[in-house]
């Protein structure tokens, strides 16, 4: 169904590809705590120096603290988009040092991110490792190739549904696309772990990667729950962990495949944080979708959609204006 220009509409019966969420199930983006946005930095003097400001969304579409990572094999007490220090560790394993480029049409915050990182050692894969993660899905940005080199590299996550996928340079604009200046993998932790295998597959050559986002989107559970005015971290377990964002626990049904229903609270949910007008509402097989809950129910029996009305909105733009999204689900 398409979006109706600077308006949100409610469900009052059960159909697929309607609007709201309210009385009736459906059948058929905010980022959380312990997500991560990653630059690795050579630490030289240039335009490339310093990490992207936290209004850069990246590919994840994940505004927050981009942390300036040194060229080093380990990494402790990462910091989270919130800018808080969490027990999260990273490795890396087969690292030989670090790079710097620059090319004409990357600029502003993409040349911080793109324009330097590290090497692996020649004819040897890259191996990023994560560790002390909370467990649930994610899904993995990993920023693989000189953007402005045709320098390929082969991107695999242990474990992701997704295979190895191919990353290959040559920016013709500023602006990141998925193939060329960077792969995305979606994995469900079990362990608190992430490993991240970037290989050139050139004789003689050697991997590059300029950072890394990780965007958890929640735990695995029968049901999931969801509020607007969540605090960011949810892993959707319960109303008081609830999941902030209605597209973060679609991707967690859609990966972790436990889920049979999503409880969601008052509030107006869009598709995404950005300005994509081709991201929709996916509706899955088998998931019901429910609204209009306060926030504390333990029963369906217990809502009142009519005092807590919940919205979906392809209002992503500005009001009144022709920038909505195309379709609302």
């Amino acid at each position: 169904m398409n979006a109706r220009q600077g308006r949100r509409v409610r469900l009052l019966v059960s159909l697929a590809g309607s609007l709201g969420i309210c009385g009736a199930a459906l059948s058929g983006g905010g980022a959380q705590a312990q997500s991560f946005n990653l630059d690795f930095d050579v630490g030289i003097a240039g335009v490339w120096t310093g990490a992207p400001a936290s209004t850069t969304k990246g590919a994840a579409d994940q505004a927050g603290t981009w942390v300036a990572v040194p060229i080093t094999s380990t990494w402790t007490h990462t910091h989270d988009i919130n800018d808080v220090a969490t027990p999260v560790s990273m490795s890396i394993t087969n690292l030989a040092s670090g790079y710097f480029t620059d090319a004409v049409g990357v600029s502003g915050d993409n040349d911080k991110l793109l324009g330097d990182g590290c090497n692996s050692t020649v004819n040897a894969s890259l191996l990023i490792n994560f560790s002390s993660l909370a467990n649930g899905v994610y899904s993995v940005y990993t920023y693989a190739a000189d953007p402005f080199l045709n320098d390929p590299c082969n991107v695999a996550v242990t474990g992701a549904v997704e295979g190895t996928q191919s990353v290959s340079g040559g920016m013709a604009s500023n602006t990141l696309i998925q193939g060329v200046t960077h792969s995305v993998h979606h994995v469900v932790v079990t362990n608190g772990q992430i490993h991240i295998v970037c290989t050139d597959p050139s004789a003689g050559g050697w991997a590059r990667v300029s950072g890394v986002q990780l965007r958890y989107h929640g735990g695995p559970t029968s049901r999931l729950y969801v509020n607007a005015a969540a605090a960011a971290g949810g892993s959707g377990a319960s109303w008081g962990t609830a999941i902030k964002s209605l597209q973060d626990a679609l991707v967690t049904s859609q990966i972790g495949g436990t889920t049979s229903e999503i409880w969601v609270a008052r509030g107006t949910y869009e598709p995404t944080t950005g300005l994509d007008r081709s991201v929709s509402f996916v509706l899955q097989d088998a998931l019901a979708i429910y609204g209009g809950f306060a926030g504390n129910e333990a029963t369906t029996a217990g809502r009142d959609f009519a005092v807590n009305p919940s919205y979906l909105s392809g209002n992503i733009g500005l009001r009144e204006s022709g920038d909505n999204s195309y379709h609302v689900v």
